[in-house]
């Protein structure tokens, strides 16, 4: 590998340089021919995935706009309005209460609350605190500290209406979700609190100062004709209809599809900076990494926008590029994302929605084989208040999975619908698979027999139905000259232990074991620490039901192994044992999973 140059290393943004990156020698996109395209709107709500560069859009608006800023020269947007308004930014990304699970919703709100109301006044006075002409018309009457958000921005508004009612005031705030985001999706696992129709008027109650907010930004819009109000965030919070404010929502606007991340340009232009630095050993070694950050990194996409690089994730791939070791790694194993790169990590809590979502199971497995799913619509109008419906669409879960930036969307070149597809493979092993961890494996936590039985089904289905057409296709090319179906049967047995080594939990065994006193094998056996899982697979050709006499036949068979398999644990650990009969019929798409029968069924 060569050496080092002695030309000064490329600084490449980290997380806390967002705020500073156009007032630096920092490498980054120029992006300010974004703010031509916001400028159309008065209010406006950008949501995008974490780390993208949303700040840093935000941050390059008040250079542009503020009074009290300069504007960088050389931007590719040269504004006819810059350094002429007066800007009040307020960041939610701290807003952050702490709270004990147990704790009440709404108390865990108005938490939230209390510390947006910090940050809102924290924010106006600093504004009015730069600006003489606006302290000497902002009304100080009363306990400033006592005052709500809502009361703060109308005297700010007045205040600037007061120096000029032609006055251009921009309200940019950051992360506009991040107060009310924890506490909505909390609610998912206590819908007792509210039937939906209530959820409004609590949400109302416990928010008085982050809603009352947004009620102010309304009114500001109407009170001053120069102002504007843009707002970013990552996921979609139905404003309308908890303070009547409604900007205008860009998520999938196509001017503005690829307004932040990082385009094929940048990226070339990066790795050049990179290559100038620490050189690659030839050109070929240099195209070797830079198809793999093309395959790695680069699936991001709104709609009909480019496909784009998650900005966060392409500044940390060059940092490692820039090191010798993590360099020499990667280059041994560029089939796989760089390992010391870590893809960005969505609130938790939105996986815990996910991850209870009724029917998703079946989706996400599709996904983790074939990295994409369609036959369901994108919901332009999902904000989060949706999920707490008792009838959520699976649509609904995919959209608010490209919100979080694991999925991208695009309109299919010949069906024209929807296709959803993962953003990086990163995602595959960081959240997708944990999903299906956390739903089969819950099979083996269950506390009694009743509920395996009654569980069961629906979560080997999950499983079972994420078997593709494709892979059946691939199995069935081994059983050609077998019309007893004995290698076929085989081979998906040895198919199926390896994909369920996949997404069962660590500590947890799946195998198939000799059961005495006959010393059979089991098709399959999951064991955890409380139970015992056999599952009786078939398969069969073509797509012809199985008659009662063969289904009674595989029960029979599955039942002969629970009975001695049971008697074995009498000795041993004594855990429950159960037993679900999986037939597959060789187009890949029809299954049929079914609990253990009664002997007298």
């Amino acid at each position: 590998m060569a050496k080092r140059s002695k030309l000064p290393r490329p600084k490449f943004p980290r997380p806390y340089d967002y705020e500073g990156v156009y007032d630096s020698t920092m490498i980054h996109r120029d992006n300010s021919t974004a703010l031509e395209i916001l400028e159309e709107w008065r209010s406006l709500v950008l949501t995008r995935p974490m780390q993208m560069g949303k700040t840093t859009l935000f941050s390059l608006a008040q250079l542009v706009y503020s009074k009290a800023s300069t504007a960088p020269t050389g931007l590719e947007y040269d504004c006819p309005t810059k350094n002429t308004w007066y800007v009040l930014r307020v960041d939610f990304g701290a807003v952050h209460a702490s709270f004990d699970e147990a704790d009440p919703w709404n108390l865990t709100a108005r938490k939230y609350d209390s510390q947006a109301l910090d940050t809102i006044r924290d924010a106006i006075l600093g504004l009015v605190h730069t600006h003489d002409e606006i302290e000497q018309k902002f009304d100080t009457s009363g306990n400033l500290d006592e005052l709500g958000a809502s009361r703060l921005l109308q005297r700010l508004g007045s205040a600037v209406q007061k120096v000029n009612n032609q006055a251009k005031l921009l309200v940019l705030v950051d992360e506009y979700d991040q107060p009310i985001r924890e506490v909505l999706l909390g609610m998912l696992n206590h819908r007792h609190v509210a039937p939906y129709a209530q959820i409004e008027m609590k949400l109302k109650s416990a928010y008085p100062n982050y809603i009352g907010f947004f009620k102010a930004c309304k009114w500001l819009t109407q009170a001053l004709p120069a102002s504007k109000v843009w707002l970013t965030g990552i996921t979609p919070i139905a404003l309308n209809v908890l303070s009547g404010f409604t900007p205008k929502n860009l998520m999938f606007d196509e001017d503005i599809a690829d307004a932040i991340g990082l385009l094929d340009d940048d990226v070339d232009r990066m790795l050049d900076e990179v290559h100038e630095f620490m050189p690659f050993q030839d050109d070929g070694e240099k195209m070797r990494v830079r198809d793999a950050i093309k395959k790695h990194y680069n699936g991001l996409q709104f709609l009909s926008g480019s496909r784009l690089y998650h900005t966060r994730m392409l500044n940390s791939v060059m940092h490692s590029l820039m090191k010798t070791q993590e360099r020499r790694d990667w280059l041994c194993q560029l089939k796989e994302p760089c390992r010391f790169v870590e893809a960005e990590k969505p609130p938790s809590s939105l996986f815990n929605v996910v991850k209870h979502a009724p029917n998703l199971c079946p989706v996400v497995g599709k996904l983790i084989s074939s990295g994409e799913v369609s036959g369901y619509s994108l919901n332009l109008s999902l904000n989060l208040m949706h999920i707490l419906k008792p009838d959520i669409l699976i649509a609904d879960y995919l959209t608010l999975l490209v919100h979080l930036g694991v999925l991208s969307v695009h309109h299919g070149n010949q069906t024209g619908e929807d296709v959803f597809k993962l953003a990086s493979g990163v995602y595959r092993s960081l959240h997708l698979e944990p999903l299906l961890k956390a739903s089969l494996g819950e099979l083996l936590q269950l506390s009694s027999l009743s509920e395996i039985y009654r569980k069961g089904e629906k979560l080997i289905t999950d499983f079972v139905s994420t078997l593709s057409e494709s892979t059946m296709s691939s199995l069935i090319a081994w059983a050609v000259a077998d019309p007893d179906n004995h290698i076929m049967e085989l081979q998906l047995q040895g198919f199926m232990v390896g994909e369920l080594h996949n997404v069962l939990y660590e500590g947890t065994t799946v195998a198939q074991e000799t059961v005495l006193p006959n010393k059979k094998r089991t098709d399959i056996t999951l064991a955890g620490d409380n139970s015992l899982v056999l599952l009786e697979l078939k398969k069969l050709n073509g797509s012809t039901e199985p008659t009662f006499l063969q289904k009674k036949e595989y029960h029979a068979q599955l039942r002969g192994y629970i009975t001695q398999r049971a008697a074995m644990e009498q000795s041993t650990r004594q855990r429950m044992v159960a037993g679900f009969l999986v037939v597959m019929y060789d187009d890949g798409q029809k299954y049929i999973v079914e609990k253990l029968l009664q002997e007298t069924s």
